[in-house]
């Protein structure tokens, strides 16, 4: 009850109509609206509340999406089809310059590095306990309100991608699409999610494991939020180290 999230209230599915499903709405604007309106300890504030929020719905029980994970499957599954898709990016040629991708810009001995890693070095990554995880956390996607006098997370919207992953997958979210490599910002949301735990063994090269699993290849990289002073400029060194 005390996870800023929609709540729903209604939803069906009909035979021979479209199905709906009505949910509360979630008071105050993104943080990618807002973000540039909060002065720096107020961002560091939010960010150190992002934290508590993931650290809180990863602890949910998820026993209940047993059912849903046997029909659309599960996030292993998911680790497993991503993890081919890496693979198949990585050996591939581009034969047009629009179809480059970060991984086309590896010398041979990175490239053979980076395979190992993805075969041999990240499964052991992923043997881990599994966290219900919302899998898309995007400043868009953080919602902040002041209505208080005070800026707060006033919830999270749009779960649709959420599943049971390992813990790092949100984290990663967090670094590259909340933050945009926002270092500060980052050291505080952390702070606030391992608050009473340390964080695991490696952990920057389990980031890095998971981040390669929602990359998709993409061209265009991480979204971003702000300019801040902060913002790192290589995330590719910061994940693996």
């Amino acid at each position: 009850g005390g996870i800023p999230a929609p709540r729903l209230l209604a939803a069906a599915a009909r035979a021979e109509q479209p199905p709906y499903a009505f949910i509360t709405a979630v008071p105050g604007s993104s943080a990618e609206e807002s973000w540039e309106f909060l002065s720096r300890a107020e961002q560091l504030a939010v960010a150190r509340q992002f934290g508590a929020v993931t650290a809180a719905y990863q602890q949910l029980p998820h026993h209940r999406l047993a059912a849903v994970e046997r029909e659309i499957g599960d996030g292993r599954a998911s680790i497993q089809f991503e993890r081919a898709q890496r693979l198949a990016e990585i050996e591939a040629a581009p034969t047009r310059p629009e179809d480059r991708r970060p991984f086309d810009d590896l010398l041979p001995a990175q490239r053979d590095e980076l395979i190992y890693f993805v075969t041999r070095e990240a499964p052991d990554y992923f043997a881990v306990p599994l966290k219900f995880s919302h899998c898309d956390l995007s400043h868009a996607h953080f919602y902040v309100s002041n209505a208080t006098g005070t800026w707060q997370c006033s919830g999270v919207i749009d779960w649709a991608e959420a599943m049971v992953v390992p813990p790092e997958w949100d984290h990663t979210y967090l670094w590259f699409w909340t933050f945009t490599r926002d270092q500060e910002a980052m050291k505080a949301c952390l702070q606030a999610f391992f608050a009473d735990t340390r964080p695991p063994e490696r952990f920057a090269r389990r980031c890095f494991a998971a981040i390669l699993q929602p990359m998709r290849g993409s061209r265009s990289g991480p979204r971003c939020v702000t300019n801040s002073p902060n913002r790192n400029p290589n995330p590719a060194r910061s994940c693996a180290r």
